[in-house]
């Protein structure tokens, strides 16, 4: 640069800072650095709230880490904004888990796509203000497929904290009995299709039990849920389990609900399942939730193509009507 130009840009600069000129001077003292209300981008595709505290309310998305509520202002929190660029794909958020026992505690299973890195399972105990990672180094794939609407995949054990449970899209199920500190595989579950895999685990209740014995189900895509109790040492595939599970919902009388993708929705009740579809016209239903203080109340949301997706309503525990 020609050293006229230099000089009387400098120049520009000494008398812009002068005290006359308060115009154009800004203190940084006095300034609030705030993010800006861009969105999560892409799809929203999980919706997990705290069963002990319902203003605590995650959301999960496809490429733009995950969320919380504020409920002082209905706005959400993003909480992936510390990852830096080496680390862009741990903002696709596959699966989030509750620990029922402590909300402080959030799990997150993390990574948009199986050919890029990192993927992990990540970790918070302060609600997703910071995060660390549990190495179980497995691929995640929250971006580009109608799996990631499903789930979700990971579950923390309701009586037991130490107990976290996570499905994978290639490798299987693994367990943690340390909060995530370790992982071993848990062999009596197969891996399910490939890229889809482990999508949906939940705890239930035992029907009948007078302890604090649970149920945990879990959704093998290509095969069925299995279901074990207990300590988790013996695993069984259920008979006649819907074989595409999308999401699981359990009530307080121990029955188990099912959505597919292309077989409707399905009820586990008293060892028998019963065909619950709403509405026949529509195969594919990924959402199912029940009121957790009235196991007769279901609500139940079709997939669809189209922007507008019917949700139904149930009651009866039975068939839902629109």
């Amino acid at each position: 640069m020609d050293w006229r130009k230099m000089l009387g840009t400098l120049l520009t600069f000494v008398v812009l800072l002068l005290p006359g000129n308060t115009a154009y001077a800004v203190s940084m003292d006095s300034y609030t650095w705030k993010n800006v209300s861009i969105g999560g981008g892409g799809y929203v595709t999980g919706i997990v709230i705290h069963p002990s505290e319902p203003d605590l309310v995650y959301i999960r998305t496809d490429v733009g880490g995950a969320y919380r509520l504020d409920p002082n202002d209905s706005s959400w929190i993003p909480l992936m904004d510390g990852l830096g660029p080496e680390q862009s794909n741990l903002y696709g958020i596959d699966g989030i888990a509750l620990d029922p026992q402590n909300p402080d505690i959030v799990y997150a299973a993390a990574g948009k796509t199986g050919s890029a890195s990192p993927s992990d399972i990540l970790k918070s105990t302060d609600r997703g203000n910071t995060w660390s990672r549990t190495n179980l180094n497995k691929r995640n794939e929250a971006n580009g497929n109608v799996e990631r609407a499903m789930g979700e995949s990971i579950a923390v054990h309701p009586n037991v904290s130490n107990i976290v449970y996570a499905g994978t899209r290639y490798d299987g199920l693994f367990r943690s009995q340390d909060a995530g500190q370790t992982w071993s595989k848990v062999n009596e579950v197969p891996a399910g299709t490939s890229g889809k895999g482990i999508r949906s685990l939940i705890f239930g209740s035992v029907p009948g039990a007078t302890n604090l014995e649970t149920a945990l189900y879990v959704g093998v895509m290509g095969i069925g849920i299995y279901e074990t109790h207990g300590e988790g040492s013996i695993w069984n595939l259920i008979p006649g389990s819907p074989t595409h599970p999308a999401r699981l919902a359990t009530g307080q009388d121990g029955s188990l609900y099912v959505t597919t993708p292309n077989n409707g929705v399905h009820r586990y009740k008293d060892g028998s399942w019963s065909n619950i579809t709403p509405n026949a016209a529509y195969t594919s239903y990924y959402g199912i939730d029940i009121d957790p203080h009235n196991d007769s109340h279901l609500l139940a949301a079709v997939r669809t193509s189209g922007g507008q997706l019917p949700l139904y309503r149930s009651i009866t525990g039975e068939r839902a009507g629109r």
